[in-house]
């Protein structure tokens, strides 16, 4: 859990994620936490993270953590804007959600549906090529 200010400055982190970063929850404020997220990931946060605080929409983000124990996790992230009467967001709060597991086991899926695909297309031609050679003796009678 986390929470930033309206420009989207995070001020506060819950103790779970410092435990997860092994970060002091005080080393993750401000953009300090932008440190944990894989450099392949950063951008796309980043530019994401922007996007909602301009836009004052929700934030939505899938990217992989560092843990203490120095291996990335997929986690998803969203935050929600506090929006007052004239329109400002005067807080934002959200959220870190493990999905590493569920990540792993879509890209398993993945993997066997494009082997799938290639087993279906191999015996596409079988059948094709079966069906064609026992026809050539029948077409020669």
């Amino acid at each position: 859990v986390f929470s930033g200010l309206g420009n989207g400055t995070i001020d506060y982190v819950n103790k779970k994620f410092s435990d997860y970063t092994g970060l002091a929850s005080e080393e993750l404020k401000g953009e300090n936490w932008i440190k944990v997220i894989h450099p392949d990931d950063k951008k796309r946060v980043l530019v994401k993270w922007t996007e909602s605080i301009l836009n004052k929409e929700v934030y939505l983000a899938e990217a992989r953590m560092l843990s203490k124990d120095g291996t990335y996790r997929w986690h998803k992230s969203m935050a929600n804007p506090l929006i007052d009467k004239e329109g400002n967001v005067i807080k934002w709060y959200g959220s870190f959600t493990d999905i590493h597991d569920l990540k792993e086991i879509e890209e398993q899926l993945t993997k066997a549906n494009k082997q799938l695909k290639r087993i279906n297309a191999d015996l596409d031609n079988f059948v094709y090529t079966a069906s064609h050679d026992l026809k050539s003796p029948i077409t020669n009678i």
